[in-house]
């Protein structure tokens, strides 16, 4: 197919991606004022980039709190971290109050806590808004979905990659599906392989002893601190 026509699609719809979010970062660089200023700039603030997409400006706060943003609000667009700057995709995708959300790798980035934070959201979501999440790990699949479909890699006749997508199917079928079976299987193989090379190298004395160890360690992200009095020892 070279062209065509989609029909029916909802009048509003939320996206986040990572092409979404390169996009940002090149407007945001593009008005770096840095030069003409005597300090830093670090773009626009966490409040700003949503406010922006505000389509009822009262619903700002929420949208802060709803995405743990409350704490980052002034904080410059690059001076953010993957997993915060994923959590402002997600405001401004949902301050346009969308009546269809696409959510592309929506938890890479994220710490566990907010990926059970953004699991526990979507399932809220997933009550007024229809939600479709495009995922390479079939561990990242929230409860709220009801149907998978997947992308099947083929070569055609003229030697060119192609892809297509799968008839959907319940998530009883998915869990059932061969695929599954098989990632099950890797998953085992690969965890068993892992503890078999932990007791071969365990006790081998041409290891130093201990093999890391961190003493009051610190990590700062810009003004941003991480974590600091951390002691770690891996014998």
């Amino acid at each position: 197919i070279e062209q065509g026509e989609v029909t029916g699609l909802p009048n509003r719809i939320g996206w986040v991606s990572l092409y979404q979010q390169q996009l940002l970062l090149d407007k945001e660089l593009s008005n770096d004022d840095t030069d003409f200023m005597d300090r830093l700039d670090y773009g626009s603030s966490v409040e700003a980039l949503v406010a922006e997409m505000c389509t009822d400006p009262s619903e700002l706060e929420g949208l802060l709190a709803l995405t743990d943003l409350i704490h980052l609000r002034q904080r410059g667009f690059r001076q953010l971290s993957t997993g915060e700057t994923r959590r402002v995709m997600l405001a401004r995708a949902l301050a346009i109050n969308p009546t269809l959300l696409v959510l592309d790798e929506p938890y890479a980035g994220l710490d566990i806590a907010h990926q059970q934070s953004l699991s526990e959201l979507l399932n809220q979501l997933s009550k007024t808004i229809q939600i479709i999440v495009i995922t390479s790990r079939e561990d990242e699949v929230p409860d709220c979905i009801t149907h998978v479909a997947m992308f099947n890699a083929d070569v055609d006749k003229a030697g060119h990659n192609t892809h297509r997508l799968s008839p959907p199917m319940t998530i009883d079928e998915w869990l059932a599906h061969p695929v599954m079976a098989q990632l099950n299987q890797l998953s085992q193989q690969r965890s068993d392989e892992v503890l078999e090379l932990i007791k071969r190298q365990r006790y081998q004395p041409q290891y130093p002893d201990p093999l890391v160890e961190l003493k009051n360690g610190k990590v700062e992200y810009t003004d941003g601190l991480i974590f600091k009095d951390v002691n770690w020892r891996i014998n």
